[in-house]
């Protein structure tokens, strides 16, 4: 005859996992925002975040610093990668935003230089210099499908790509 076991159901607000030296090694917790389950190296900085919440949910990769260098975030708006430099500022990211594929490169003051995007519209690259002002861009115009390099004052320069007809 089978013997039944007692489950055993253990309830807390957060869970701490230490290891043998008593270093900090995981974190399970939770609040009125969400939940967090945070990972440490054996040097007690802080490597994988995972954190649960009602507006969407991250994950995160951490350097020795504990800094922020790649995380994936999943919100309302749409799935997005951001890959961080050394100083934790974000130099591209790569997401879905209302359908629409995106990849961005962003400067070391996180201003955005380059952006690709497909949309049902066709593909487009988009640069921008330093001040923030569109200096090229392959979105098509009107009745023509093509590109063009635009100056600071945004006007057309004479040069026009053409895309190939593919179809």
């Amino acid at each position: 005859m089978a013997t039944s076991r007692k489950k055993k159901v253990v309830k807390a607000d957060e869970f701490v996992i230490k290891d043998s030296g008593g270093k900090i090694r995981a974190t399970l917790a939770m609040d009125e925002k969400g939940t967090a389950l945070d990972l440490y190296d054996e040097g007690g900085h802080l490597r994988i975040s995972a954190i649960a919440a009602t507006k969407g949910a991250l994950f995160g990769l951490l350097d020795d610093n504990s800094r922020d260098r790649a995380s994936v975030a999943v919100t309302s708006i749409g799935p997005t990668l951001i890959l961080r430099d050394a100083e934790g500022r974000a130099r591209a990211r790569w997401g879905v935003w209302q359908n629409v594929p995106l990849l961005t490169f962003h400067d070391d003051s996180d201003r955005t230089r380059v952006v690709i995007s497909l949309s049902s519209e066709g593909p487009k690259i988009e640069m921008f210099d330093a001040q923030g002002q569109l200096i090229y861009s392959t979105a098509p115009t009107k009745g023509h499908r093509g590109c063009s390099a635009r100056g600071r004052d945004s006007r057309s320069r004479k040069r026009r790509i053409t895309w190939p007809d593919w179809e």
